[in-house]
C-alpha cells in the first residue's frame, strides 16, 4: 500500500501523462479496466475519451489546485483545473468561443497502485480572455539542443566547426587529387600567384574567426534568454486560421456545385489520411497536422530563404562598392585577393574590419531581419560558413 505522500506523487504523475503531448496512453497509472461514474469500460475506451477532448484542443492541459489523500481507503479527491482553446465551437457538448478554462472535481480510488476508479464531477465552463489564456508561468528557457552545451554557445561554435570540417572536404579532394580536373586553377598556379603564404593565411583566417566569435559573445551578453512554452499557443492559432481557410474552399466548392460531403468521406478513408486522423475527429485533425507543418516547417523555410537573400543583397552591394572605390578597395578588400588562387579555408582571408562589417554584418542584417530564432541562426550560419568555403573552393 503506498503512503499518502507517494500516493499524491503517484497521482501528479499521473496528471503528468494527462498533460504530454503526444498524448501516450495512461497504461503505466491505470487498471486494464476502469470505473467512470459506475460505468466500467476497458482503458482504451477512458483514453479514446480523453484522447478526443486533446485533439479538439491540443493545448489543453490540467492544473491542480487542491489535493486530498486518504492513505488508509487509498482514495484521493482534487480540484483540477484545465485551460484550453478548442479548434471548433463545440467541445465537451459546450458551444464554446476561443479560449476557455473549467474547474473540476475528481475522485479515485487507487488498488495495488493503480487507479481502478474514477468519479467526476464536472464543472462550468469559463471563456477567458486570449490574454489570460497565455500563462506565462507556463513559458521557461529553451532546453539545450545538445546536453551540457547552451544553445547561445552552440552558435558560436557551428559556424566554425562547419567551415573546417567543409575546407576539410576540399583539402582531401587535393591531398588524393580527386576531381582535379574541375579545377580553374592548378596547384602550381596557387604557389606562383598568390602572395601570402599558407601559413600567413591561416593566421589571417584565424583573427577573423577570433573577431567574430568574440563580437558574438559580446552581442550574446545583451540578448534575451529564449524562452519554450507558447509553441501549442502558437499551432493553435494557426490550426485556427488552417480552418478559416477550409471553410472558405468548402463553401466555394459547395457553389460550384461540388457535393463536399462525398469528397470529405473519400479523403477521410484514403491511405494518405486515415493515418492522420485515426485517433482524432478528420477535420481537426488535419488542421492541427496542417498547423503544425506551416508552424515548424514552411515558416523556417520562409525566414531562410529571405534570411539568404537579405544577407546576399548586402554582400553584393558591400562587395561591389569595394571593387568600384579604388580607397576602399585598397584599404580594405585588397587583402582577400592576395589569393589570386582561392582554397577554401581561406575564403574568410579578409581585413579584419572588412569582415566584421561584411560578413559579420549580412548575417546580423538577415537573422535581425527576418526574426529568425536561435536554432534557425544556427543553420543560417552553418549554411553561410560552408557556402563561404565552396564559393572558394578553386
Amino acid at each position: 500500500m503506498a503512503s499518502s505522500s507517494s500516493l499524491e506523487s503517484t497521482y501528479l504523475a499521473y496528471v503528468a501523462a494527462i498533460n504530454q503531448r503526444p498524448f501516450r496512453g495512461l497504461s503505466e497509472h491505470m487498471h486494464s479496466t476502469v470505473t467512470l461514474n459506475d460505468n466500467s469500460m476497458p482503458l482504451g475506451e477512458f483514453e479514446k475519451l480523453l484522447s478526443t477532448d486533446i485533439d479538439a484542443a491540443p493545448d489543453m492541459r490540467f492544473d491542480v489546485s487542491m489535493l486530498v489523500a486518504d492513505e488508509a481507503k487509498q482514495q484521493l479527491g482534487c480540484r483540477i483545473e484545465f485551460r484550453c482553446t478548442p479548434l471548433g465551437k463545440e467541445f465537451m457538448g459546450h458551444q464554446v468561443q476561443g479560449p476557455v478554462k473549467c474547474m473540476e472535481h475528481m475522485f479515485y480510488q487507487y488498488r495495488e497502485g493503480k487507479i481502478a476508479t474514477v468519479w467526476w464531477m464536472p464543472g462550468e465552463f469559463v471563456t477567458i480572455e486570449a490574454s489570460e489564456a497565455m500563462n506565462e508561468d507556463a513559458l521557461c528557457p529553451r532546453p539545450p539542443l545538445i546536453a551540457g552545451i547552451s544553445d547561445y554557445s552552440l552558435s558560436l561554435i557551428i559556424p566554425v566547426v562547419t567551415h573546417w570540417l567543409t575546407a576539410a572536404v576540399y583539402e582531401t579532394f587535393q591531398h588524393f587529387g580527386l576531381f582535379q580536373r574541375y579545377r580553374i586553377h592548378s596547384s602550381e598556379e596557387e604557389m606562383a600567384k598568390n602572395t601570402v603564404s599558407r601559413r600567413e593565411c591561416l593566421r589571417g583566417v584565424l583573427l577573423v574567426q577570433v573577431l567574430q566569435t568574440g563580437l558574438g559573445i559580446a552581442l550574446g551578453v545583451t540578448s534575451e534568454v529564449e524562452m519554450t512554452g507558447h509553441e501549442d499557443r502558437d499551432i493553435i492559432v494557426w490550426a485556427s486560421r488552417v480552418h478559416a481557410v477550409g471553410q472558405m474552399i468548402l463553401t466555394f466548392l459547395s457553389s460550384s456545385g461540388v457535393n463536399v460531403r462525398a469528397l470529405v468521406a473519400t479523403l477521410s478513408r484514403s491511405a494518405l489520411v486515415t493515418p492522420l486522423v485515426a485517433s482524432a475527429p478528420a477535420e481537426h485533425q488535419v488542421e492541427l497536422w496542417a498547423a503544425k507543418l506551416i508552424y515548424y516547417g514552411l515558416i523556417s523555410a520562409l525566414r531562410l530563404y529571405a534570411a539568404l537573400w537579405l544577407a546576399d543583397t548586402w554582400v553584393f552591394f558591400i562587395h561591389r562598392a569595394e571593387h568600384s572605390n579604388k580607397w576602399l578597395y585598397r584599404k580594405f578588400h585588397a587583402r582577400h585577393h592576395e589569393l589570386y588562387v582561392p582554397y577554401s579555408w581561406g575564403g574568410i582571408y579578409d581585413q579584419p574590419v572588412e569582415s566584421l562589417f561584411l560578413s559579420v554584418g549580412a548575417f546580423v542584417v538577415a537573422v535581425m531581419g527576418t526574426g529568425m530564432s536561435l536554432r534557425e541562426s544556427m543553420v543560417f550560419s552553418a549554411f553561410s560558413s560552408a557556402k563561404a568555403c565552396t564559393d572558394h573552393g578553386g
